[in-house]
């Protein structure tokens, strides 16, 4: 929350202000663009309401006497309102607005047939009727039923005065358009979620409001909103209950609409009776419609329109005009499209009409309009991005809302979005080559290549050579093979041909077709007025790698799953591709242009592997449109964004809760476990050994939530109950003991995360998430042995760090399985890849078959029992578990003698190999017959072993034994999100089934990217096998990467589900002891958490310490002018400053002289272009000099999240705007990464006044903004923290010079 927003007078329109209402209104505009949290409450909804529903109002003006920047001012607050439902002061003053009252605006015919439709609305209905004539005023002249209709009527009369009136200011009409489209957004924003639609949806369809759209051309005729529009005034979903509709369903719907008005004109209507004798198809044809109803004079049009069908108000002036009477009944008739295949009629890949289509994909650092080249200087950037950031919110692309109406909108909104920001990564690297390759033509006119690029190469031959017929009921090819032919001899160097080698099966390449219009060598890009595309580009088709063969044809050795590597024949390759069928298909109905399109391509262009992961997630949201997805019950409603959120919490599902949990070694001793339950009955029972770190607890009740935690919003915690708690020793001596000491509230995500369920935690910096989420892992583990579990996170360092994490616990190797190519990262000995899990397997299966052939010879067995694993489980239930069978026999019948159990032990020969002592002489009857069980115990654990070898032992193939290894031995199986999305169709078609998805760093994955792991296996009898879902992250830090500006701000695509949900108000637990930063540290942005303490580790051994030669142990230093300048761009969005640099790196050397390790420091800052001026600046100034070497790392803050280091030195770069750090979220992972010390380096008068960054700022510019040392003192130091020292103040250029002289020094003592 905003300081701005802190405020707790309310804010009121002033009637001696008539600007101080759109001030606010601005402001709020403003803080919503950047994302920033607004306080809602603050603000007065009903003054806001009034200028709309009032002519006379507090500002004492009506909403036709506004200006056109106050309207569009008004117009934007409420879009981002409606925006912002999820805060209850929100929805408690806008949800009425569009409510039940607005049927007071239609027609007394309509509104009659729809109260009819709903005996539950009629019955609200009459209770508005009842409070009416007690209240005595006017249902139609209240705020809730007069708000939508003025804005309505401002806007019916904008449009009408736009497509009349024929005004000479361009001005002027650019401002009805941006007012027209803020409200095609507004009803936009209400039409795309449930609580709002209802009663909107009805009076617009009322007011033939779609019709006066269309029929506006001169204003309306491109735009973008109006088809999303439409899109929605038809979507298929129920608007009573919120259920989606099938095609099918809908197509019902509509027969039914046909059908009853057919049956009105049979009765009513003679000269229409073909249309009421016509099937429903025809009834629905516009041609025979408007045959129909050309029989009717305009009267009786009229008649029929408003009265008989009801389609329209008779009072609208759309009523006075037969054309559109005629569109009305057409629009109203409309057969619906069935949407089921939409999808797949869309190419995947973009072609060159999307990449420069700058209106479809707005914002790009490097194009500015086809054809014109790259942005002309930092200036033109500049005034650009001003005006983009003053634009309304209408940019005509889907968004990403808190709710949605069915996951068919949900898919769809992401499939577009997604694809989208795909389009723009590809823009800007084709962007990036073609200006390298040099394209012109020679004296034959022909195109050659003057330059070379690392990502294209030159394309010798393209040829279509198979295209499969169309599969049943589709017109495009099943499928479509080419062939390209490349030279790698243009590449000198090893390393770039060994990239293009290394090119793999489903990477996504592009085929480019190149025609300058320039000749000679000189890179001629084309003109303004050239059609021919950017640089002579003329046409660009997506293609999918097969195989890769050499020159004597044979496929490289990674496309032949080889293990040892081939060095390939030649330099000539021939690439086997798959081109996208439903392009294919639309390029051949234009005849004319597909033979030339695929006989023109001469370039080929790569991408990074990463880079082609967009198929793969746009592949997956396609099938997922073509399935019924399908959520476990407590999740769908909640995943949507209705219903009440705490639903899908296990406090909420009593009957489902697991009231005996085995915590196994979560506590360290009993003294723990009850401080990790404060106030709950616990009764320890059992006769264990209390110190034991091994506890099962039993619950007496089902658990709850405190009540005193209020709103469904609050941050969660279990009201205290009674349990009873058994110690417990654990196996043997090789059993694993966790050492992290949990707190309350880390047990309490523990507890959650093994329950039932969706359990959401937030893991502020350095609060052990990590350590959380693998306690939960292991204990899903060990309490439902068989049940699946899957790890996703977003990063594969992520994922190998909580693997490596998972290893040191007591989960055997055999159960985990790490998928993806960055399981070779992982730092250990043991491969957890899945050939490498089989031949582990198949190594144990030898080593377990000499330990029973061990065992045989121990028994005196001549036969061969250890030849298979079949012949071993023979042997276990015939001489093994039979002889302990009868040990047990004779045991009880003289169960005093502690030497029976010695002498009639029949494996004992086996393992005094091992003891020789295996029954100590001293020792007790129940002390060796506790031996002899535990002996017995590891021959159970032997031979289950074996048994889960057999089907490695049965299975011959390779790839058979990889897939039951997958589907069925692991347990614990981890991926990347985007894996996963990779890998779906195959998960699915080999049966891969789980129980439990735990995901890390959820808040920094992509909102679909969250659902695709959910929806890895199929349904098992119409229901979700999908027990509980695990979300681990922090909305507080930063959001998953979108290039994008638009997508990013406009269409909200970095939003995730973790941060959706939370907003919704799910029930989520926020760890809150930090164990990372020093207190002080932490100070600067525990202000964005819910009491954020430390643990006791931070006032411990080096935190005591104080940092040598400073006197803070964090600062900010106020940086100006470096030679005149502050911040600058040598080219678009590539901002740096040379004197923060130059000063980062004078104090990293300054810190390396006193004798700080290099490891221990980072330099991080805000941009890129800084991050590429420092790596300069330390190669300038310190690589070659053993004196102060390189830092740790220098890197952005976005690129350092999840890491630490000692000591770090940031610089924010900007002079002349705050820039992207405003983001809090940005600050918090820029302040959270230093451990021990923290330098902050920018423009303090720059920052100070930045309301959104005050308390962290408040807190930095308390101490001085010059740098305070303390002289004579080395690292490392024997100071205290908050011991007494005289600091000095060193200016940043004192400090260059010393730093100099100190060189100069350490040069002449060598010399």
């Amino acid at each position: 929350m905003t300081q701005g927003g802190r405020a707790s007078k309310r804010l009121k329109v002033k009637e001696s202000n008539e600007d101080d209402p759109f001030v606010i209104l601005h402001g709020v505009v403003e803080r919503h663009r950047e994302h920033v949290t607004e306080n809602w409450e603050a603000l007065d909804f009903s003054a806001y309401v009034n200028l709309v529903t009032t002519p006379s109002s507090c500002s004492s003006k009506g909403l036709s006497e506004l200006s056109s920047q106050e309207v569009k001012v008004l117009l934007s607050f409420f879009v981002a309102a409606f925006r912002s439902l999820e805060d209850e002061h929100v929805r408690g003053s806008l949800l009425k607005l569009v409510s039940l009252p607005l049927f007071a605006s239609l027609s007394e015919e309509r509104r009659r047939r729809e109260l009819n439709e709903s005996l539950k609305l009629k019955k609200y209905w009459n209770k508005l009727l009842k409070r009416e004539k007690k209240e005595k005023v006017p249902l139609r002249e209240k705020p809730e039923a007069t708000f939508f209709p003025k804005l309505h009527e401002y806007f019916v009369t904008l449009l009408i005065q736009s497509e009349e009136e024929k005004s000479d200011e361009v001005e002027e009409e650019d401002r009805r358009k941006n007012i027209i489209d803020l409200f095609l957004q507004f009803v936009i924003e209400i039409l795309g979620q449930l609580p709002t639609r209802r009663f909107v949806r009805t009076f617009l369809s009322h007011q033939g409001f779609v019709t006066r759209c269309r029929r506006a051309k001169k204003t309306l005729s491109d735009s973008k909103l109006l088809p999303l529009v439409e899109d929605l005034m038809n979507f298929e979903v129920d608007d009573h209950d919120g259920s989606a509709v099938s095609d099918e369903d809908m197509l019902a719907q509509h027969y039914e609409v046909v059908q009853k008005l057919q049956r009105m004109v049979f009765r009513d209507l003679p000269k229409l009776q073909p249309f009421a004798l016509a099937n429903c198809k025809k009834a629905s044809d516009e041609a025979f419609l408007r045959t129909q109803l050309s029989k009717l004079d305009t009267e009786e049009l009229r008649i029929f329109v408003t009265e008989t069908c009801c389609f329209l108000d008779p009072s609208s002036d759309l009523a006075e005009e037969r054309e559109c009477l005629e569109q009305v009944v057409v629009d109203c008739l409309r057969r619906p499209t069935p949407r089921a295949k939409y999808l797949e009629m869309l190419p995947m890949y973009p072609t060159e009409d999307v990449l420069f289509d700058e209106e479809a994909i707005p914002e790009s650092s490097q194009w500015s309009g086809r054809g014109r080249g790259r942005a002309r200087g930092s200036e033109q950037s500049s005034q650009s991005a001003s005006a983009s950031a003053s634009a309304s919110f209408t940019t005509g692309l889907p968004r990403m809302n808190l709710q949605f109406l069915t996951m068919r909108d949900y898919l769809m909104r992401n499939f577009k979005l997604l694809q989208l920001e795909a389009t723009y990564e590809i823009r800007e690297d084709i962007m990036d080559v073609l200006p390298r390759m040099g394209a012109h033509l020679d004296g034959d006119d022909q195109v050659k290549f003057s330059g070379w690029a690392r990502m294209a190469s030159r394309m010798h031959l393209f040829s279509v050579v198979n295209v499969g017929p169309a599969n049943l009921g589709e017109e495009k090819p099943s499928h479509v093979h080419a062939e390209v032919q490349i030279d790698l001899a243009h590449y000198r160097r090893q390393d770039i041909r060994n990239e293009w080698d290394a090119i793999k099966q489903h990477d996504v390449l592009f085929l480019v077709a190149m025609k300058p219009t320039g000749y000679g060598d000189a890179i001629n890009g084309s003109s303004d007025d050239d059609a021919s595309g950017w640089h002579g580009m003329t046409n660009v088709r997506g293609c999918e790698v097969i195989e890769i063969r050499d020159e004597k044809g044979k496929p490289l050795s990674h496309f032949k799953f080889e293990e040892s590597y081939t060095q390939p024949n030649g330099t000539k390759r021939t690439l086997l591709v798959a081109m996208d069928p439903t392009q294919y298909h639309q390029d051949t109905l234009s005849s004319s242009s597909s033979q030339h399109v695929h006989s023109s391509f001469n370039l080929l262009v790569r991408r990074g592997a990463k880079e082609s992961n967009f198929k793969a997630v746009l592949e997956s949201i396609r099938d997922l449109a073509k399935e019924d997805v399908s959520l476990p019950p407590w999740l769908q409603d909640v995943f949507l964004g209705y219903g009440d959120p705490a639903m899908s919490h296990f406090t909420s599902m009593p009957d489902e809760q697991h009231l005996e949990v085995d915590f196994r070694d979560t506590f360290l001793d009993a003294e723990h476990l009850k401080t990790s339950f404060p106030g709950w009955n616990i009764d320890f029972a059992g006769g264990g050994d209390l110190q034991s770190p091994f506890f099962k607890a039993k619950f007496s009740e089902p658990l709850v939530r405190k009540e005193s935690e209020g709103s469904t919003s609050a941050i969660i915690a279990t009201s205290p109950g009674s349990m009873v708690v058994e110690p417990y020793e654990g196996l043997g001596s090789e059993t694993k003991r966790n050492a992290v000491k949990f707190t309350e509230v880390q047990a309490s995500a523990i507890l959650s995360g093994m329950q039932k369920g969706l359990t959401m935690i937030v893991g502020p910096p350095g609060t052990g998430k990590t350590d959380v989420a693998t306690q939960i892992l292991e204990l899903l583990y060990h309490n439902h042995p068989n049940q699946r579990i899957l790890l996703i996170t977003h990063s594969n360092q992520a994922l190998n760090d909580l693997f490596m994490k998972i290893m040191n616990k007591n989960v055997p190797a055999r159960y985990l399985l790490r998928l993806g190519m960055g399981e070779q990262e992982l730092e250990t000995d043991l491969e957890f890849s899945r050939l490498g899990r089989v031949n582990a397997m198949l190594d144990r299966r030898l080593r377990l078959l000499s330990e029973v052939e061990r065992i045989s010879r121990s028994l005196d067995m001549s036969d061969d029992y250890a030849s298979t694993c079949e012949t071993c489980s023979h042997f276990w239930l015939l001489h093994i578990k039979s002889r302990w069978e009868h040990f047990l026999g004779g045991c009880k019948e003289s169960s005093e003698s502690p030497a029976l159990v010695s002498e009639k032990f029949p494996f004992k020969s086996y393992f005094e190999n091992e003891s020789q002592t295996l029954f100590p002489s001293a020792n007790s009857n129940e002390e060796n017959m506790r031996i002899a069980q535990d002996c017995f115990h590891r021959l159970e654990v032997l031979f289950s072993e074996i048994e889960e070898c057999r089907p490695f032992e049965l299975l011959h193939r390779q790839s058979d034994r990889l897939n039951y290894l997958m589907t069925k031995q692991a347990k614990i199986v981890a991926m990347t999100c985007t894996y996963a999305a990779m890998k779906r169709s195959d998960f699915i078609k080999l049966g891969l089934q789980f129980d439990s998805i735990v995901m890390e760093e959820s808040a920094q994955v992509l909102d679909i990217e969250a659902l695709i792991p959910m929806q890895l296996q199929k349904d098992i009898d119409g229901q979700a096998r999908l027990k509980r879902v695990v979300l681990i992250g922090d909305h507080n830090q930063l959001p998953p990467v979108v290039k994008n500006m638009t997508l990013r701000q406009t269409s909200n695509l970095e939003q995730s589900l973790f941060t959706r949900l939370i907003r919704l108000g799910t029930p989520y637990i926020e760890l809150n002891a930090q164990g990372r930063s020093r207190p002080s540290i932490a100070g600067l942005y525990n202000w964005k958490y819910n009491n954020l303490g430390n643990l006791s580790g931070v006032n411990e051994s080096e935190f005591l310490l104080a940092n040598a030669g400073f006197k803070f142990d964090y600062q900010f230093i106020d940086v100006g002018d470096y030679n005149g300048q502050g911040e600058n761009a040598p080219t678009p969005h590539f901002i740096q400053n040379l004197g923060e640099a130059e000063y980062a790196v004078t104090l990293y050397q300054h810190m390396r002289l006193l004798g700080y390790p290099a490891s221990k420091i980072t330099i991080l800052t805000t941009y890129n272009g800084q991050k590429a001026l420092l790596k300069d600046v330390v190669e300038r100034r310190c690589a070659y000099y053993p004196l102060f070497g390189r830092p740790a790392k220098i890197e952005t803050v976005d690129r350092f999240q999840g890491q630490q280091n000692d000591f770090v030195i940031l610089s924010l770069v900007r002079t002349k705007a705050v820039g992207h750090i405003r983001d809090a979220r940005r600050l918090v992972v820029a302040l959270s990464r230093a451990r021990l010390g923290l330098f902050v380096m920018g423009r303090k008068q720059l920052f100070a006044s930045c309301l959104e960054l005050k308390p962290t700022f408040d807190k930095l510019l308390a101490r001085p903004t010059e740098l305070h040392v303390i002289q004579d003192e080395v690292h490392p130091t024997e100071r205290k923290m908050g011991s007494k020292c005289k600091g000095v103040a060193i200016s940043m250029e004192d400090l260059t010079r010393s730093v100099v002289e100190k060189v100069q020094q350490w040069e002449k003592s060598k010399s």
